[in-house]
């Protein structure tokens, strides 16, 4: 009778400790879990629960001054990771254990090359030089499917997109062939294609490679879509562990089920038509009006520093907003769809025609610029950047109160006191300074500020896409309660399709920094006319192991780029109307 195949990593009650104020803290108690040879083990839970520090720890990676291992073993073919001294642990990391981490520019060395890097990790472990050394680092490029392989050997971490420089990350990672390969939310912070592409890709190369990989996430659509075991972690604590199709269609816990029940899913509007609270009929004159909107920026070169090229960021671009609407603008990276939204509050120049209320805006901002910009306010992706970490949250909301003059000391801070508690927040912390806060109360905060001076537009700049399922599902929520009771109308910037689809009345899908679809949300979604809008909605993962796509390896395509000669003459495009309230780009 043959024996049963032992794990390539076991992790045995695994408890980690940090360093606190008030004394050590517990934030990781007896993790145990384990991964298969070609076996996929995704770890999933919110921000704070513990999957990522549990991760460094396996890895020998804590910072030893503020953290450590109380209790545990790591079993890595036979030896206890945990024990082993840092020299040791420094010629298994990348050579047995490799890990990708979730923002790959802060990964990847900005002073060298591609190829150098690359070439950096076989040299230490594999003593490998020259020649060999960088065929081999170009054949792992290829394997990635990165485009230009060769070319990208010599270029720098910032001349590469996002979804390039996550490439990059996955061959650096596979280099030395690890037996295991751990993923900290390596799609997060990429577009719903690019997502697919990598999913795809360390799938496959997980097959080719013969590698256990565990899967760091708190996107449950990632996980139905790749794993075959499940391990769900909160606050700390091992929540519930089982077979993927086990955890999606009889979850035993109460916090499984909501973190899979509290997931926006794609297609959940279907058949549910969009209607305004606020009768646009009796507004005939829509709230926001922009045509033939405009926005380029000039890259200077040479000795006397001239303008050589222009990136067209935004070309042409048409739309309305009427009050108590919310348009979504969708689209990838580098489509124009921020640049749009920034152009709104004049952070950008721009050329073409932007009304608010039937008054042109340059015009509305030369009488009266304070007057202006009270109309349209924003809310920006990461709330932890937009706010002041010398500044209470208090003085943060009060500043545009203070800004624009309105009211006296004592109004202001009962503004902010009533702000903050529509928005679901004690009146009691505006004492208190950013940083002690969690994500999801930071972006409440920045929505307090944003309505601290009753804007009529508040342009949602990828608003809730850094914030984990639940908290997300409350700010959405949210948004939504205040459209109802204000009337507020919403420029909804995303680029996932089944938020978009949750908040939305109507969408308009940028690419390369033109609409080439637009209408009433069901009408989009539901049928879609544009093969640039097909490829987003057939890209989103199913939260459902049963509906896995069936997606072959997609070469690293990346939108081209907006960057162009002077002499270049942009080919805008015309929209028709193919249906009643739904056009595409011809």
């Amino acid at each position: 009778m043959s024996q049963p195949k032992s794990p390539i990593l076991d992790v045995k009650d695994i408890s980690i400790s940090v360093k606190t104020d008030a004394g050590e803290k517990v934030v990781v108690r007896d993790f145990t879990y384990h991964v298969d040879a070609q076996e996929t083990l995704c770890i999933a839970g919110e921000s704070g629960s513990g999957k990522s520090i549990s991760s460094l720890a396996v890895m020998g990676l804590l910072p030893k001054t503020s953290a450590r291992v109380t209790s545990g073993q790591a079993i890595l073919d036979g030896t206890d990771l945990l024990q082993l001294p840092e020299q040791q642990m420094q010629h298994i990391r990348g050579n047995d254990i490799a890990m990708i981490f979730q923002e790959p520019m802060t990964s990847l060395n900005p002073v060298m090359t591609i190829g150098d890097q690359l070439r950096e990790v076989l040299r230490f472990h594999k003593s490998m030089q020259g020649g060999q050394a960088s065929k081999l680092a170009l054949d792992m490029l290829e394997a990635v499917r990165l485009s230009e392989a060769k070319k990208r050997l010599d270029q720098y971490p910032h001349e590469l997109s996002g979804g390039m420089r996550q490439r990059v990350m996955i061959a650096m990672s596979l280099l030395c062939s690890p037996k295991v390969l751990i993923a900290d939310e390596p799609t997060t912070a990429l577009d719903v294609t690019i997502q697919a592409q990598m999913l795809t890709l360390m799938k496959e190369l997980q097959r080719e490679f013969d590698t256990g990989l565990i899967l760091i996430t708190h996107d449950m659509g990632v996980v139905a879509e790749m794993a075959d075991r499940v391990l769900v972690v909160n606050q700390g604590n091992m929540v519930e562990e089982g077979d993927v199709n086990a955890i999606f269609h009889a979850p035993q816990e109460t916090y499984t089920q909501k973190l899979i029940g509290d997931l926006p899913k794609l297609g959940s509007m279907t058949g549910i038509e969009p209607r305004l609270k606020t009768d646009a009929d009796e507004t005939p004159i829509p709230l926001l009006d922009i045509k033939d909107l405009s926005v380029r920026f000039d890259i200077a070169g040479g000795i006397l520093q001239r303008t050589v090229k222009r990136v067209h960021a935004v070309e042409k671009v048409s739309l309305h907003l009427h009050k108590g609407e919310t348009l979504s603008l969708v689209g990838e990276s580098g489509c124009g769809k921020s640049t749009t939204g920034r152009a709104l509050l004049n952070l950008v120049d721009w050329k073409g025609s932007i009304k608010v209320e039937g008054e042109d805006l340059r015009a509305s901002l030369k009488r009266d610029s304070l007057a202006a910009r009270r109309k349209i306010q924003m809310i920006f992706q990461d709330p932890y950047a937009s706010l002041n970490p010398r500044k209470t949250v208090g003085d943060l909301v009060q500043e545009p109160l203070v800004i624009h003059k309105i009211g006296d000391v004592a109004d202001q801070k009962d503004k902010v006191a009533q702000l903050f508690k529509r928005v679901g927040l004690d009146p009691s912390h505006i004492s208190q300074y950013p940083h002690e806060f969690s994500g999801g109360q930071r972006q409440r905060i920045c929505i307090a500020r944003a309505l601290a001076l009753n804007p009529k537009i508040i342009v949602a700049d990828e608003s809730v896409s850094a914030l984990d399922v639940t908290v997300q599902a409350q700010v959405l929520d949210l948004l939504g309660e205040l459209q109802d009771e204000l009337g507020l109308s919403y420029l909804f910037i995303s680029h996932d399709m089944a938020v978009v689809e949750k908040v939305s009345h109507r969408v308009a899908v940028m690419y390369m920094g033109q609409i080439v679809e637009i209408g009433a949300r069901d009408k989009v979604f539901e049928n879609p006319q544009h093969d640039y809008t097909k490829s987003l909605l057939a890209a989103v993962p199913v939260p459902d192991p049963n509906k896995r796509k069936k997606r072959s390896m997609i070469v690293g395509e990346e939108i081209p780029s907006p960057v162009h000669d002077l002499s270049y003459k942009p080919n805008f495009l015309n929209l028709m109307e193919v249906e009643h309230n739904h056009f595409v780009a011809t």
